[in-house]
């Protein structure tokens, strides 16, 4: 696994810096019939870099497989009676390393607007202590079912003082879900028990849900649930490298611009000492929560992309069941944004709706990466000044002869460790400049094997002019060149193509590609949703909604487009109607 991580590293170092050079162009420029390359002598024509979704990625649509049944749902419609102690059981159900305060931020954030009783699912019961109800997909629905019936009998609060027993609270229309990540695969397993039977276990007469939505579900799988090792080595070789040995103390002396809050210290601090370190610690130990063996296999193998568990077990839509997902796109540097929840507090530990903010971290490490390069320089001006020393040092005459400046030997060995300091600063800055695309080979978001498409977007004419600069002098010789549409406009020219070099990028959560989290089987298309809206907390309105992407995987459960998300499912707003709330 180490030879594949310095593999995929050296892809990097070879893809990333690969630019196309030109020649030395000249400060004067042929008019040209496109707009003028304004480019000075001795600039180079480099690359340009830019995201582009790879439209000959093999998008796992899965939305076409099953018909599209989401407007036939189960009859049996209960009716709210105003006046009266009804109310709506909403399941919501956690993902991976999840838990029942995973929802706690918004769960209940409506229940002023809308009527409705609120249970989070907990399917991990224990996950910490090293619990096995996430070792499969039939422990974990079997779990969420037993904690569905909890949920239930707490909605219902039955009041034992009475003969017979009665409940508190009654409950208009069905109940239904609203799964997380794995979560909603969960579900989907769980609504395929009821309505086929599968293992004998349970049929639709069980049944504790009658619809369903998806929220940032690798729905057609997930290549950091293969990718686990890796994702588990990276984390180690770059907190390794940020964190050697040979510049942490120099570390603890950096302060940087942006206060960033910081897990274990509780508190902000600017100290790249204290957020490398910590970041260190808890990066790491966040991701091996989630790939430990004993609790990783076999369930995150049951949905890799193209795992047969997704694409026939699971492939299955249930007719009277209404069905909707969100999904997500984050913004670049995906990695520091995602990595914010990490070493920082949890999404849903924020205040509601307040874990928004996710640029700190990755602007520390932009300025974190500029200071490793600058401390490098700094190291070799000291490593220069030494060598110049060593060579100046002048011939001693000692009892036993002549020797080359008493002073050198230890000169030297201070020049070796400067070396080794200098190189560690290296290896920090290259870390964290290879940090997010690493990230996106391993979240399969970039294929390492096809990462870059090469475009041809003009083409540049040199001609070589001679001509007497000064009278009675000597003629010159220089290149003109000018950038034109095509090599036809250059006749009598040399011509070269100018060429654009764009990452091959599928868009991503930051986890789980948008693909995938679209892909719900039997989910009308108009029913698909990016969580990328904005609406005023205090005065909701669809006709003042801000456009808004960069949301991540983390996010999704507590920022201000999963008050917009939630809504729309409450409202039946272009989500299926069977989810629509009675409003206070």
């Amino acid at each position: 696994m180490k030879k594949s991580i310095l593999l995929i590293i050296a892809l990097f170092s070879i893809g990333t810096y690969s630019f196309a050079q030109f020649d030395p162009i000249a400060d004067e420029l042929i008019p040209s019939d496109m707009e003028p390359c304004q480019l000075n002598k001795n600039n180079e024509v480099k690359d340009r870099f830019k995201t582009k979704l790879d439209t000959n990625w093999r998008e796992i649509n899965l939305t076409t497989i099953a018909e599209d049944d989401t407007t036939r749902y189960h009859s049996k419609r209960i009716k709210y009676k105003k006046g009266a102690d009804t109310s709506r059981l909403i399941y919501f159900v956690h993902g991976l390393g999840g838990n029942r305060g995973s929802w706690g931020a918004v769960s209940d954030a409506h229940d002023q607007d809308y009527i409705y009783y609120d249970y989070r699912v907990d399917y991990a019961q224990g996950w910490e202590s090293g619990a096995r109800s996430q070792r499969d997909f039939k422990l974990a629905s079997k779990t969420t079912q037993e904690s569905m019936i909890d949920g239930t009998n707490y909605f219902y609060d039955v009041d034992y003082s009475q003969s017979p027993p009665k409940p508190r609270r009654h409950q208009y229309d069905l109940p239904y879900a609203i799964g997380h990540s794995q979560g909603g695969l969960v579900l989907r397993t769980l609504d395929k028990r009821y309505e086929t039977g599968l293992w004998n276990t349970y049929d639709s007469s069980h049944r504790k849900f009658w619809g369903f939505v998806t929220v940032g579900t690798p729905n057609a799988g997930a290549s950091i649930a293969v990718n686990q090792e890796a994702l588990d080595d990276f984390a180690g070789d770059l907190a390794s490298k940020l964190a050697s040995p040979h510049v942490i103390k120099a570390l603890n002396q950096i302060n940087l611009k942006i206060p960033f809050y910081v897990k274990g210290l509780d508190r902000l601090t600017q100290n790249a000492g204290d957020i490398v370190g910590k970041m260190s610690h808890y990066m790491t130990d966040s991701i091996l929560q989630m790939v430990t063996k004993e609790k990783r296999d076999p369930i995150t193998r049951q949905y890799s992309p193209n795992s047969t568990y997704l694409t026939d077990t699971l492939n299955h839509s249930t007719p009277d069941i209404a069905k909707a997902a969100f999904y997500s796109i984050e913004e670049d540097p995906i990695f520091w944004r995602i990595t914010t929840y990490m070493v920082g507090k949890e999404a849903s530990e924020y205040a509601t709706y307040e874990a928004n903010e996710d640029e700190a971290m990755g602007k520390n490490m932009e300025e974190l990466r500029l200071k490793y390069l600058a401390e490098a320089q700094a190291k070799q001006t000291d490593i220069n000044k030494l060598e110049a020393r060593i060579r100046k040092c002048p011939w001693v005459n000692t009892w036993w002869g002549y020797v080359r400046c008493i002073g050198n030997k230890d000169r030297k060995k201070q020049v070796e460790n400067f070396k080794l300091e200098k190189e560690a600063w290296l290896e920090g800055a290259d870390a964290l400049d290879k940090a997010n695309l690493s990230y996106k080979v391993i979240i399969g978001g970039v294929d390492p094997n096809k990462m870059y498409a090469l475009d041809t977007v003009g083409w540049m004419c040199t001609k070589i002019v001679r001509e007497v600069v000064n009278r009675g002098g000597p003629p010159v010789t220089r290149l003109v060149k000018t950038r034109v549409s095509s090599p036809s406009k250059c006749t009598g020219h040399q011509v070269s193509p100018i060429i654009e070099k764009t990452l091959i990028e599928t868009p991503t959560d930051a986890t789980v590609t948008v693909p995938s989290q679209m892909a719900l089987p039997g989910c009308d298309i108009d029913f698909i949703h990016e969580m990328n809206e904005v609406l005023d907390h205090q005065n909701p309105s669809w006709d003042r909604v801000i456009i808004r992407s960069g949301v991540n995987h983390m996010q999704q459960r507590n920022c201000d487009q999963t008050d917009a998300m939630l809504r729309r499912i409450y409202e039946g707003y272009d989500t299926p109607s069977f989810f629509t709330l009675e409003r206070r």
